[in-house]
């Protein structure tokens, strides 16, 4: 076997499994994609059995073959077994294996797959102490043969980076592959606390291809980390240089996948570039609808696509019910680049956006559980974005691309609103005067929408919509900006207009039979009865909109309706029962996983908890509210949950935090338009009471103003104290 020059990392738990595996059985072939250390690996297990082969362990490289032909004849040389002139050589060979007890080694088989899966079959039948650790793309496919697929290199998962630091970086094989390299190449090279999480994202980005990590770090001799991970996007040419004793393929990444198209045939080749588009992975769907055409057949992709699978160019993974596919990050910018070059990306990319424009627009992602849709076009995120930027940012087609932003929208407004504000006014501001006005004004309303579920106070952009819906003189349009309108002008004080604009919605829902709108005029109707502390009418109109929700299976409905019920519950004296619908409330959005509207939630409960004299329940709820807010601070519910553990550190004695939190608090809501909810501003009153009592009028106004004058992240680091 060759000597190895470098250090082998990581691989510890496969290296076992393979060892425990070719203990068991005497084929086992170790498949994976380029590049991810096979051969690397299979020296490493075979080195445990060289005492336990009497005749040796036998490493045979087929990577310079160019055809099969020579198959036996090279496996001869590499053990010194003389073959005469005459006669088969694969039979000689075979004959004088019989006596033997050997493992061979099989590198690289996969361009002389059929040639080598019939001589090594030869050789386990006919050779009883023979064992053959093959490595190859795809698996030889003989009786008898076990076949482990060898994954990347291990790589922290995506996560908050600035939890990451040397230590935690390097613990994982990718990135120590890259610092033992690096440092191979500079010595001055350092993993430090500064560059781990760069030296992570450059390791994740190549997909923990071993090869690619080792062309990477060969490159801080003359770019930083940084420098290198801003340049990856041209990765085929910043991953070259490669040492020059290995083979050509595997001096640049390049020439690694350059390795593995050629050995496909013209089939595999379109499917292959066409499934480049697909980001972030495609089920099988997807791969139908966009590989497919009059030039292959939805059983030729298949066909196509299960060699791909089995030659390592397409992972497939089980996905529930169903499998879904992907390709290393490496691999589809190759597929993209070969795509580009045969001139048929723009018909590609149209047939990729069109598939996720119905995906989006036919309600198959939202049928039944609402959570499991959400789940399932988050799934499909990165294929929607990219389908977007095709259609939008690249203006290809603004129509299709306006059709799917607006057909997101109960995402958007679940999930992302700052995102789906940004693309629907992406595609209002394609729009031309040429442009559809029934278009135009969905556009509009769905863009109110959105201002309303984000707390975007932009009221002109609202009245522009509803004045855009009037003129269309549809319904459903008309039914939605009516109800974005109400939900605008509601939390503003201007009950008189919102209650207007809700009761107009709910005969437009009604005349149309849209149930959901319906509900969702119903909702905004329950708030301001709450708001009004009318707890009958609170009680009797959210009846009503939970009835329609539950029935819809709408748990995003279900839990707004909640929610507005607390209060009202909570206004009617009804402490416990508040709690109750509060946490539901809860309970359903972090279902959702609407990370705004669950901090909502959990700023509602501080406050209950706060009036029901439970300040640990109220400092935990609130932590909780600053938490799900930690990459989006909502202005109201930011301030709120300063404002209760503000509440928090007075009870527990510490005026001079409680105090300055106060300060802080008041002077952010007082910035925002909106008032505080019943139940809060209860707290804000008893708060400001205790604080005044215990230090006085002009004292607590010092501080309080000594806190308003606060950073928000040193308030937010005050809270957290607390």
């Amino acid at each position: 076997m060759p000597t190895a020059l470098t250090t082998f990392i990581g691989r510890e738990s496969e290296i076992a499994e393979l060892t425990t595996l070719l203990g068991a059985h005497r084929v086992v072939t170790l498949v994976g994609s380029g590049g991810v250390g096979k051969t690397r690996t299979s020296l490493q297990v075979a080195a445990n059995f060289v005492d336990g082969s009497d005749d040796g362990v036998w490493f045979i490289e087929f990577a310079p073959l160019a055809s099969g032909e020579y198959l036996a004849a090279t496996i001869a040389q590499a053990l010194s077994l003389p073959l005469s002139a005459d006669g088969d050589p694969a039979e000689k060979l075979i004959a004088a294996l019989q006596s033997k007890q050997a493992l061979l080694v099989f590198d690289n088989c996969e361009h002389v797959v059929d040639a080598a899966a019939r001589l090594a079959a030869a050789i386990v039948r006919e050779c009883a102490h023979v064992r053959i650790l093959a490595s190859s793309r795809q698996a030889l496919g003989i009786a008898g043969e076990q076949t482990y697929r060898l994954p990347s290199l291990a790589v922290p998962p995506p996560g908050d980076a600035d939890s990451l630091n040397a230590r935690t970086a390097g613990e994982s094989a990718a990135v120590a592959l890259f610092v033992e390299r690096a440092r191979a190449a500079d010595r001055r090279f350092d993993l430090t606390d500064a560059n781990a999480s760069i030296v992570v994202e450059i390791c994740r980005r190549l997909d923990g291809i071993a090869l690619a990590i080792e062309l990477a770090a060969a490159r801080v001799k003359i770019l930083s980390p940084r420098q290198l991970r801003d340049r990856l996007d041209e990765r085929f040419r910043v991953l070259t240089g490669g040492s020059r004793d290995v083979l050509p393929r595997q001096q640049t990444l390049r020439a690694l996948i350059d390795w593995s198209y050629d050995l496909l045939d013209e089939r595999e080749r379109l499917v292959f570039r066409r499934l480049g588009v697909f980001v972030n992975g495609f089920t099988l769907e997807g791969a139908l609808a966009v590989a497919g055409g009059d030039d292959l057949d939805e059983f030729d992709v298949i066909d196509v696509l299960t060699s791909l699978a089995d030659k390592s160019l397409v992972l497939a993974e089980s996905a529930g019910h169903n499998a879904r596919y992907s390709m290393l990050e490496s691999t589809r910018s190759y597929a993209l680049e070969r795509i580009a070059a045969a001139v048929e990306f723009e018909t590609i990319a149209r047939r990729h956006a069109t598939f996720f424009a119905a995906f989006a627009g036919d309600g198959t992602a939202l049928g039944g559980s609402i959570a499991a849709g959400l789940a399932a076009i988050e799934a499909e995120l990165d294929n929607l974005r990219g389908a977007l930027k095709w259609a939008l940012e690249e203006r290809s087609d603004v129509t299709l691309g306006a059709g799917m932003a607006i057909a997101l929208g109960r995402f958007w407004s679940t999930r992302l609103p700052r995102e789906g504000l940004r693309w629907l006014e992406l595609a209002q501001s394609a729009l031309d005067d040429r442009s559809d006005g029934v278009l135009a004004a969905k556009i509009a309303s769905a863009i109110a929408a959105m201002l309303a579920h984000g707390s975007f106070e932009r009221i002109e952009a609202t009245q522009c919509a509803l004045q855009a819906a009037r003129a269309t003189g549809n319904r459903h349009i008309l039914t939605k900006a009516l109800a974005a309108y109400g939900e605008q002008v509601s939390p503003l004080g201007r009950s008189a207009e919102a209650k207007a604009a809700f009761e107009e919605a709910l005969e437009h829902a009604r005349a149309i039979a849209s149930d959901w709108d319906a509900g969702r005029a119903l909702a905004g109707l329950g708030t301001l009865a709450v708001d009004r502390e009318d707890v009958a009418a609170a009680r009797e109109i959210n009846a009503q909109a939970l009835a329609i929700f539950e029935a819809e299976g709408a748990i995003d409905g279900v839990a707004y309706v909640s929610i507005t019920l607390a209060e009202a519950e909570f206004n009617a004296g009804n402490l416990e029962r508040a709690l109750d619908l509060a946490r539901r409330g809860r309970a359903s959005y972090r279902e959702l996983n609407n990370i705004r509207s669950s901090a909502c939630a959990a700023d509602l409960l501080a406050a209950l908890s706060l009036v029901a004299n439970r300040p640990d329940e109220a400092r935990a709820h609130a932590r909780d509210a600053l938490e799900l807010l930690r990459n989006d601070r909502h202005p109201m519910f930011f301030a709120g949950a300063l404002e209760h553990l503000a509440h928090v550190a007075t009870l527990s004695g510490d005026l001079q935090r409680g105090s300055a939190l106060q300060g802080y608090a008041q002077a952010a809501i007082a910035r925002l338009a909106h008032g505080r909810a019943t139940s809060s501003q209860r707290c804000y009153e008893r708060h400001v009471r205790l604080l005044t009592e215990a230090l006085g009028e002009a004292e607590f106004a010092r501080r309080a103003a000594a806190g308003a004058r606060l950073s928000e992240d040193c308030a937010l680091a005050e809270a957290l104290a607390v």
